[in-house]
């Protein structure tokens, strides 16, 4: 039983392809991140605190590196409005997926000194 249940699965994800898209585009973070209270500002919150330690983790487990580096004095309400100046400040990359915008931004905002080889 098992092994049909994997089988399953595998021939599931060969049959989605490439074609997933993004369950949250820059469009829907925006509306998110510029409502007031309620359910918006949630999700706008977490959204962003969610791709941050995402990011963070997977370079805390030897993955690939987040691409940028937040001073320790950062908080989640300076990441939100530097992300929701990034998206007004380009919709032309409003289609784009709500993670990459927040990564874009990040990297931009905070990037990690280079290290200097004497």
């Amino acid at each position: 039983m098992r092994r049909k249940m994997i089988a399953l699965l595998l021939l599931a994800c060969v049959w989605t392809g490439h074609g997933f898209a993004a369950f949250l585009d820059g469009n829907r973070l925006l509306e998110y991140c510029t409502a007031r209270g309620g359910y918006g500002e949630g999700a706008c919150d977490g959204y962003v605190a969610g791709v941050v330690d995402s990011r963070l983790s997977q370079q805390d487990k030897g993955g690939t590196s987040a691409g940028f580096c937040l001073p320790e004095t950062v908080n989640l309400g300076q990441i939100v409005w530097l992300v929701t100046e990034y998206l007004r400040a380009h919709p032309e990359e409003l289609h784009f997926t709500a993670d990459s915008t927040v990564h874009v931004t990040l990297r931009q905002a905070f990037p990690c000194a280079s290290s200097v080889v004497d």
